[in-house]
């Protein structure tokens, strides 16, 4: 694990943006029944070399203007100090509220933020990653995972 700390990729991970805020990205609809689906490539990166940016701060311009489309179906930053802000948009076209996990593939992530709105303008922060104790994660899940919620005829970005 010495080798990781301090180097391993920190990914914040910004799943539900402020409204307003523009993707490229087409929202990835959401099935009945869960099915298991990557995100790859609906994903938009932002790298912050020293890792010091704010929510708020990715979430207004210049920042928010500086995403890129990712161009692979996994996730891969390889070691580095940077941290990486991600986003994406789901779409609920069913009549029903659904549920997801969104699981991240690599289990030694160091540490990792999922920013969801609040509905009062700021947002609520789960936090996953191998640096998180066990009992203060979301699921007893060797990798990092984050429970999302979509109201039904939404979406959420």
């Amino acid at each position: 694990m010495s080798q990781w700390r301090g180097a391993a990729a920190r990914l914040f991970v910004a799943a539900v943006l402020v409204a307003g805020t523009a993707s490229a990205l087409a929202p990835m609809p959401l099935s009945q029944g869960g099915v298991c689906e990557s995100l790859g490539t609906r994903l938009e990166l932002l790298e912050d070399p020293e890792g010091a940016w704010t929510i708020g701060e990715v979430t207004s311009p210049p920042l928010v203007e500086q995403f890129v489309p990712s161009q692979r179906d996994t996730l891969n930053a390889g070691v580095t100090d940077s941290a990486w802000w991600v986003r994406f948009a789901l779409r609920n076209d069913l009549a029903t509220p659904q549920e997801r996990l969104l699981v991240v593939g690599y289990a030694l992530t160091d540490s990792l933020d999922l920013y969801a709105p609040d509905g009062a303008g700021g947002f609520r922060v789960t936090r996953a990653g191998d640096e998180l104790p066990f009992r203060e994660r979301a699921g007893d899940y060797r990798k990092p995972v984050f429970h999302i919620s979509v109201a039904a005829g939404a979406t959420e970005m």
